[in-house]
């Protein structure tokens, strides 16, 4: 496996500034097609592109295939019949209940929902896509929610990588932020 985590490493690293891009298609991509979890996208982005840019990186991959995919529910289910009240009468209950409260409620939920794993991500934001919750909510919601399990997942990414790299001596400084991260998350 350290192997192909190093071909995987050295293929990005020779696509340069290229490789921002085509990374963030390859998650949008996965979240728009709610095939499987981005989750090993986000741990390789440590091992690509370092913790920061990583995390960078995922955390708005991750806010914008969201975004794409309510944009994608709000044009198709009203034109397929689909309806928050036909799956759900409670969830289209508290969508209600949400749409009376003030504008920061759905902001607080969305960034609550993303910290817990409650939902499965891709199928949240089709589901979201039902809801009246506004996009720049639940935008910014999926991005603030989201970030502190990046930047753990990215930070375990590049401290992996030290180690296939360097063998089990790594960097006080990374081994702190990996910490870090996880205590934030």
């Amino acid at each position: 496996m350290p192997q192909l985590a190093e071909i995987v490493v050295e293929k990005f690293e020779k696509l340069g500034w290229v490789a921002f891009p085509v990374y963030a298609s390859l998650i949008v991509l996965l979240q728009g097609l709610p095939l499987m979890s981005a989750l090993v996208f986000i741990v390789v982005a440590g091992m690509i592109f370092g913790p920061v840019p990583g995390t960078a990186l995922c955390s708005i991959s991750l806010s914008l295939a969201a975004t794409f995919c309510i944009v994608l529910a709000r044009f198709v289910a009203p034109r397929i019949g689909v309806t928050l009240e036909g799956i759900s009468p409670r969830a289209a209950a508290v969508d209600r209940a949400l749409a009376a409260g003030p504008a920061s409620t759905p902001l607080l939920l969305i960034t609550l929902l993303r910290l817990s794993p409650v939902l499965p991500f891709a199928w949240a934001n089709y589901v979201f896509g039902l809801s009246g919750v506004p996009f720049a909510a639940f935008s910014l919601g999926t991005f603030l929610g989201c970030s502190p399990a990046v930047a753990a997942y990215v930070s375990a990414g590049t401290l992996g990588a030290e180690i296939v790299v360097n063998g089990s001596e790594t960097s006080p400084w990374l081994l702190a932020l990996g910490v870090a991260a996880t205590l934030a998350a």
